[in-house]
């Protein structure tokens, strides 16, 4: 994710800061933290994993510091950091990429083409697409833990994720 941006950011945008990678909302708050101590006008922030930049919205707020005009992108679109988003008043101009539990899906994919003799290939390389979070992004049909994107029905995703 990171080496793609890199690849295509616009000459007239700067990195000020690049903080952990661990995927939890403590370390995604330490991080911000950190970010905003330095860096309080920050105009963006690319995230991997939705669920985690909840931790950061906690550091905008603990901070008193607007996320009004913040631009954001995630490479997942967890359904709590959607209703996060929502509950905020969708402070941010944020983006999401559309999970579809792409790492399980790939490795059972890959683990089957073995079992049946097939080559794997050493790289798979999704096409993304961006999506805008809106307040219909949020979804109620599906458990907390859920992926608005997944190609798994609600009612299966209720049942992996037991309330």
């Amino acid at each position: 994710q990171e080496e793609c941006m890199l690849e295509t950011l616009p000459d007239n945008i700067e990195i000020v800061a690049r903080q952990g990678n661990a995927w939890s909302r403590e370390s995604y708050l330490a991080a911000t933290s950190a970010i905003l101590a330095e860096h309080p006008d920050i105009d963006g922030i690319l995230g991997s994993y939705g669920d985690a930049f909840v931790g950061a919205m906690r550091a905008f707020e603990a901070a008193g510091i607007s996320m009004e005009g913040l631009v954001t992108m995630h490479q997942s679109d967890d359904n709590p950091f959607l209703c996060a988003w929502k509950e905020a008043g969708g402070v941010s101009n944020s983006w999401t990429s559309t999970a579809l539990f792409m790492e399980g899906r790939t490795g059972l994919t890959a683990a089957m083409m073995y079992l049946q003799g097939y080559d794997v290939p050493s790289q798979i390389l999704f096409g993304g697409g961006l999506r805008p979070v809106t307040m219909e992004s949020c979804r109620t049909d599906i458990p907390p833990d859920g992926s608005p994107s997944s190609l798994i029905p609600p009612e299966l995703q209720t049942r992996m994720f037991p309330g």
